[in-house]
């Protein structure tokens, strides 16, 4: 009985992590730190090999594991996390901590002592053959039907290394058994030096250092959406979701809070979708549109366009071939491998920037335009007025005595 309840707690602990089936086990409103050493625990390493530009690395070097909404996830490049969180948030032994100083910053760019190997590590060139590739392993009991809902297989996104990412919004697919090859297109916007002197809300962006946060150091909308939705589940349920962040203050909402933190997301939604069409509705009063978070985009924002193909791939009979292994000693009903290579599609890409509509000079130099045009009005003509009504009628007083006239000759 004892173990049985053992049992039933590290399910109820680990529910969390599913979008569905939280009411099969003992339902908690709040959890303690407990929850991320069951997460621990499960100490599962998909990464089996890693590559970049062609050298192969320990992948515990060059990924970090980080919990997001998703659960464990493991990022490559991510800056550490005393550079992205403030002092009061609170962490879990070492998920999303690495070693590495970054001396990159999204507004500047590198530093200008930087070298070849400066943190995050930059691709040098082009091309499939400079790609970052990495091999994937799971072994079919360790497959959680209750919590999969779409293809079996890895969640990949791309992410700027500033921004703490959540995966549910944006992301494509590598399904077990299968290689996927994707080409990365950056998209670059940045802000002029004229336009920075104007109000944030006016030129409708932010800079890095420009807006606080509670919780994050560094602005980006990712950073500052993810702030948003916990301080408004924190209002709501009085705790927040395991992957929030939170000082020693706040608690963890447990599997018995899923309902709340749905809710929640699901209201602040709408007070974000009523912002932006300026809608109002009486009857959703307890809906406040204080707690709305305009979460401006970056003046020089970062994101990147995929281009991905994908194919089957037959691992078994190349690791046969390899000699790796004996013929059919390792059964797909027992494992599964995945191989995701990812690189840069071209050496160069453009960049658009954010610049003044219409300065002082475009203004002046359009208004005589308009003006010459439609009065015969020029810089001529206004010498010429100021000529007439100052220095002729001097002229005209000192010579002639008068200042406008015929002059009396007699």
């Amino acid at each position: 009985m004892f173990f049985r309840e053992i049992r039933g707690q590290y399910y109820g602990l680990g529910s969390l992590l599913c979008d569905k089936g939280t009411d099969l086990f003992p339902e908690n409103l709040t959890f303690t730190d407990d929850f991320f050493e069951v997460i621990d625990q499960l100490n599962i390493r998909p990464l089996i090999q890693c590559k970049f530009i062609g050298d192969e690395y320990r992948c515990s070097a060059v990924f970090t594991p980080i919990i997001l909404d998703e659960g464990v996830c493991y990022t490559f490049n991510m800056m550490n996390r005393d550079e992205i969180f403030k002092e009061n948030v609170v962490h879990f032994s070492n998920y999303h901590k690495n070693e590495n100083k970054s001396e990159w910053h999204i507004d500047r760019g590198y530093s200008k002592d930087s070298t070849l190997n400066a943190y995050p590590l930059r691709a040098l060139l082009s091309g499939a053959d400079n790609s970052i590739q990495v091999t994937f392993m799971h072994f079919q009991s360790d497959t959680d039907y209750i919590c999969v809902e779409d293809v079996l297989g890895y969640s990949v996104l791309l992410h700027s290394p500033d921004t703490i990412p959540q995966l549910k919004k944006q992301y494509f697919q590598v399904p077990f058994d299968t290689v996927v090859i994707a080409a990365v297109q950056p998209i670059m916007m940045t802000t002029s030096e004229q336009v920075k002197k104007y109000d944030p809300f006016d030129r409708e962006c932010y800079f890095a250092d420009e807006r606080w946060l509670k919780f994050f150091k560094i602005y980006t909308p990712g950073n500052c959406r993810l702030e948003c939705i916990t301080n408004y589940t924190l209002k709501q349920c009085g705790c927040v979701n395991f992957y929030m962040p939170r000082d020693n203050s706040t608690v963890i909402c447990g599997n018995g809070n899923w309902n709340c933190m749905k809710n929640a997301e699901r209201k602040l939604k709408l007070i974000q979708l009523k912002n932006h069409l300026s809608y109002t509705d009486e009857e959703e009063d307890d809906i406040d549109l204080a707690d709305y978070c305009d979460c401006m985009p970056l003046c020089t924002e970062l994101s990147y366009s995929i281009e991905q193909s994908q194919t089957e791939w037959k691992w078994n009979e190349q690791l046969v071939a390899d000699r790796m292994v004996e013929d059919n000693k390792l059964q797909k009903e027992v494992f599964h491998f995945s191989k995701l290579s990812v690189f840069f599609k071209l050496d160069q890409f453009l960049t658009s920037q954010r610049n003044e509509l219409y300065g002082p000079t475009d203004f002046l130099a359009n208004f005589g335009g308009l003006l010459g045009l439609f009065t015969g009005f020029s810089l001529l003509s206004l010498m010429e007025i100021i000529y007439f009504l100052t220095l002729r009628i001097f002229c005209n007083r000192r010579q002639y005595r008068v200042w406008a006239g015929n002059v009396d000759k007699n």
